[in-house]
Parts: C-alpha cells; sequence; structure tokens
C-alpha cells in the first residue's frame, strides 16, 4: 500500500515537468521567447523582466540532449516564436547521453513531459514505477515536503525558478568546492553537443528564428578553481557558432564586471535578485533586433 500510494503521488501531483508542459502549450500561440537550459537559466533568466512574452522551459540538471528533444517537440506549434534561447557552457557541451543526470531524469521527461526517450527501455522497471527512482529515504523526504509546503512545485507560471532568494542565499566559500566537483566530468569533447546545438540552430533558420547562445554568469571563487582549458573550448565552441551561422548572436556573462559575488545564491547560480541584472542584460539584447 505504502509503494502504491508513492506512485500515486508521483503520478497525480503537479510539479515542475508537469507545469512547463502544460504552460508553454496554453501559451503556444503568444511566446515569442523561449529559454532553454540547466539550472543556471531556470534560475538566472526571470520572464518577468523581458519586453517580450517569455517563457523559461529549463530545468535542473537539464542537458543539451533534452534541450533537443523540448526544441522538436514544440517548435511547430510556436506560431510567434521569435527569439530561441539556449545555455551554453563547459559543464552542458561534455555532457554524454548516459550521464548519470540524463538516467535520472530520463523518466520524468518522458512520463510528464511526453517526451520519446531513446535511451529508456521499457525493459526498466522505472520506466513503469516513477517511485523507483528515488530511495526511500528520498521519497518520504519528498512527501514531507510536500505536506509541510502543500506543493512540490518551486517555478512560477512563466517558468521561472522560485527557490533561491537571496535571503537565503548559502557561503559562496563553503559551497564552491561542492559546485566545481559537481560540475567537473573531466571530459573535453564537444562535438555530439555541438553537433546538437547546430541542429537547434539550423531548424530555426528555417523558420526566421534568432538563436541566443548563452553563457550564464559564475561567481568569482568558482572561477578561479575551475579546468579553464576547457572553459576557454566552450567559449571557442560558442563564438565559432556564432561566426558560422547568421541568425546566432553569443552572449557572454559568464565572468561579466557588472556581476559580484553577492549576486549569487551559490557558487554557480544566481539569486533571485541577481537574475533580475541577467534578464534586463538579455532584455537589452533581444530589444536591439528591433532597432535592425
Amino acid at each position: 500500500m505504502a509503494f502504491v500510494g508513492f506512485e500515486m503521488f508521483y503520478r497525480f501531483m503537479p510539479n515542475n515537468y508537469t507545469l512547463k508542459h502544460q504552460e508553454l502549450q496554453k501559451r503556444y500561440k503568444t511566446v515569442e521567447v523561449l529559454i532553454f537550459g540547466n539550472s543556471h537559466t531556470f534560475y538566472g533568466l526571470n520572464p518577468k523582466y523581458f519586453d517580450k512574452p517569455t517563457f523559461n522551459l529549463g530545468n535542473l540538471s537539464q542537458s543539451l540532449y533534452f534541450d533537443q528533444m523540448l526544441f522538436e517537440k514544440h517548435i511547430d506549434h510556436l506560431e510567434n516564436l521569435k527569439f530561441v534561447i539556449l545555455n551554453v557552457e563547459h559543464f552542458n557541451l561534455s555532457a554524454v547521453v548516459n550521464s548519470s543526470a540524463n538516467n535520472l531524469k530520463k523518466h520524468y521527461y518522458r512520463s510528464y513531459m511526453d517526451l520519446d526517450v531513446p535511451i529508456v527501455s521499457m525493459w526498466e522497471p522505472k520506466a513503469h514505477l516513477l517511485f523507483l527512482n528515488v530511495n526511500i529515504q528520498q521519497n518520504r523526504g519528498l512527501l514531507a515536503r510536500y505536506f509541510r509546503e502543500g506543493t512540490l512545485l518551486y517555478s512560477d507560471s512563466n517558468g521561472f525558478g522560485t527557490n533561491y532568494p537571496k535571503a537565503k542565499a548559502l557561503n559562496i566559500k563553503k559551497n564552491v568546492k561542492e559546485s566545481l566537483r559537481r560540475l567537473e566530468d573531466h571530459l573535453i569533447d564537444f562535438s555530439e553537443n555541438t553537433a546538437r546545438l547546430q541542429s537547434i540552430i539550423d531548424r530555426c533558420k528555417s523558420k526566421n528564428i534568432e538563436v541566443i547562445l548563452v553563457t550564464m554568469p559564475y561567481a568569482r571563487l568558482y572561477r578561479e578553481g575551475v579546468n579553464q582549458k576547457k572553459v576557454d573550448k566552450a567559449f571557442l565552441t560558442c563564438r565559432t557558432l556564432d561566426a558560422k551561422n547568421d541568425n546566432v548572436r553569443y552572449l557572454n556573462l559568464y565572468d561579466d564586471h557588472r556581476f559580484q559575488d553577492t549576486d549569487f545564491f551559490d557558487a554557480d547560480h544566481l539569486h533571485d535578485i541577481g537574475a533580475i541584472k541577467s534578464s534586463k542584460i538579455m532584455n537589452a539584447v533581444l530589444n536591439t533586433y528591433d532597432l535592425k
């Protein structure tokens, strides 16, 4: 009975995946700017501060693999889409298809966002029983959080992450080592994900959609400890895509002087106030297209 209860909880309780899936479909006729990416854009670009109707389809640990699948699922339904924003950085450029993050999330994208995910096997029990994707302690913790807060959502109706407020910002000095460990996979082959980006860019070009590649800001202590060779290669990859595609523009905020450590929730995520700054910068970039 406990297992049945957990599964019913997962199947019917609204969460970030179901919210984004449902809200985007409601806005097929109105959205002009669509944001993809992992937690850096999920928490870093707030549609509220964009002049054009904008939706944030980013999510925690969302890879370019799932960005591409979401793009392909929705692109033909977005009647007024003018801009696609893609978060591109050293972390997601090197991510492999069968990464631990993809394997953890793949059943959620299939079940909650109606994606046909090739790396999901129907022989896997986790494909049919969502509560098996995390251990019993995590299931109990999720249930406790629901009864404590009354919701599993930490995304607003525009898809922006709401649970990184400035008031609860972490100590970056204590957090930076964990951030560096979490974002380093020791891989430097970007070919697969560069091809994914080019596929999205080509499809956008065929529909007269502009593409903005953005590398989001990181706190100073993070930048001091990162694999700089890998970061430089990511910058070069973005600049190359910008140079070879006339519908692409690259915005690099990685070490932008307009951001200070006080703008960050932790070593690699902006808090809600810091996100206002990055959102206004991106909005200004989009508005330059109106002047052409």
